[in-house]
């Protein structure tokens, strides 16, 4: 199925969910209507799944394109090595002489080179290209264009990265990130007068670093197919697993020896009424509740179970609050602002912050400087495998609470 007929599929889904909610009116919706909207919705929902999937398929197909179009020929591959003279830069410190040399073609060929095989079947020269991505316990810096492409890969399953959430990369240590915490304000003054004082107030949250490791295991022989692209089988992988642990630390993390997540902190906007439900008027309250400085940039966010819920609402009109985003990479609207659904979210439950509102620039995430591969020769060798082991080590935190508004259930 094609992006057009999945885009009408969905389309069609939502418009005959809304039909059963129109032919309802006022009056609660029988339990075979409500069964018939879930699944209209589910089938909604997973249109639109299938549409992002297929963008993420052809952002890749593009990149394995270039990818390909960029590969050195056989002919070439088979030429003895030529020494380089090495470019003349200007560095301030080892870290820039460090990512310079890892951004080198030269650097990147022997990565992989040995990835595949013994480090001791390396030539002199690819030996000396690695060298300097060596940390002290034997692990390598992964190259640069390979960390680029893992981190624009975690920007999409990563719900606060795809929002737009302020992101500091190559920081080292523990970083303090200062904020206004309350103005000053302007007072009128008499002829003469002194003036009053009047100062902004700073507070400043504590950002560190945690370590995120993912282990994954190949076959030898996959690994002496000349045809089988490590490189890309990496990416993907690593993405996949690092996205699924950031996706749920910054969102949900209690911060012990992971991220500090954005349900931990905020600010309290609206108590509903009900303990599973909300109401029209009480996300236009919440909405109101937020800053008009913040408002311009902010999103909702909520589990897929309380977006389905949100999504039969009517304002006083008898218009629809929620508007889908019928083409691809559209976001749904509540309010005029998009609504996003992450399930580390909490459901509608009594007590639980079930609806968030704000803008996601105020939440920091800091990546440390590189990614590290280790490769695992002798451990998995009785079962003709290598191990790679992979780490990075971020952070993330909501800086400002009065950014993020949220409903706290009855």
């Amino acid at each position: 199925m094609n992006a057009k007929q999945l885009r009408d599929k969905r389309a069609k889904a939502i418009a005959d969910a809304r039909a059963l909610i129109d032919m309802a009116g006022e009056k609660a919706l029988s339990a075979e209507d409500v069964a018939k909207y879930d699944a209209f919705m589910a089938e909604a929902k997973d249109c639109k799944e299938q549409l992002d999937r297929l963008t993420t398929l052809e952002n890749e197909q593009r990149a394995l394109d270039a990818e390909a179009a960029s590969v050195v020929p056989p002919a070439a591959r088979v030429k003895p090595p030529v020494e380089v003279p090495e470019k003349t830069f200007e560095v301030t410190s080892d870290e820039q002489r460090v990512r310079h040399a890892i951004s080198q073609p030269e650097y990147k060929r022997a990565f992989w080179e040995g990835m595949r095989r013994s480090y001791s079947g390396l030539g002199d020269v690819e030996r000396r290209a690695l060298q300097v991505g060596t940390d002290s316990e034997g692990g390598y810096l992964v190259p640069d264009e390979f960390e680029r492409t893992l981190v624009q890969g975690l920007e999409n399953p990563v719900v606060m990265r795809s929002l737009g959430a302020t992101v500091l990369r190559g920081v080292s240590g523990t970083r303090e990130v200062p904020f206004v915490s309350s103005h000053g304000s302007a007072t009128w003054t008499a002829e003469e007068a002194a003036a009053a004082e009047s100062d902004e107030a700073f507070g400043s949250k504590r950002i560190g670093a945690h370590k995120l490791t993912r282990l994954m295991k190949v076959s030898i022989e996959l690994l002496q197919d000349s045809a089988f692209n490590i490189e890309s089988y990496a990416a993907a992988e690593f993405t996949r697993a690092f996205g699924a642990a950031e996706d749920t630390a910054f969102v949900a993390g209690n911060g012990a020896m992971r991220p500090r997540g954005l349900v931990l902190d905020g600010t309290a906007g609206v108590t509903a009424a009900a303990a599973t439900a909300v109401t029209t008027d009480e996300l236009i309250r919440l909405k109101h509740a937020l800053g008009r400085g913040y408002r311009k940039q902010a999103v909702w966010l909520a589990a897929d179970s309380t977006v389905s819920i949100i999504s039969r609402l009517k304002d006083g009109n008898g218009q629809y609050m929620w508007r889908p985003g019928l083409l691809a990479d559209e976001p749904d609207m509540l309010l005029g602002r998009p609504i996003v659904t992450s399930d580390d979210i909490p459901a509608m439950t009594t007590g639980l912050k079930a609806v968030w509102f704000g803008a996601p620039s105020y939440y920091y995430i800091i990546d440390r400087a590189g990614i590290y591969f280790q490769i695992l020769r002798e451990l998995y060798a009785v079962n003709g495998q290598v191990g790679f082991l992979a780490y990075k080590r971020t952070d993330g935190r909501l800086i400002l609470d009065a950014s993020w508004v949220y409903i706290t259930m009855a």
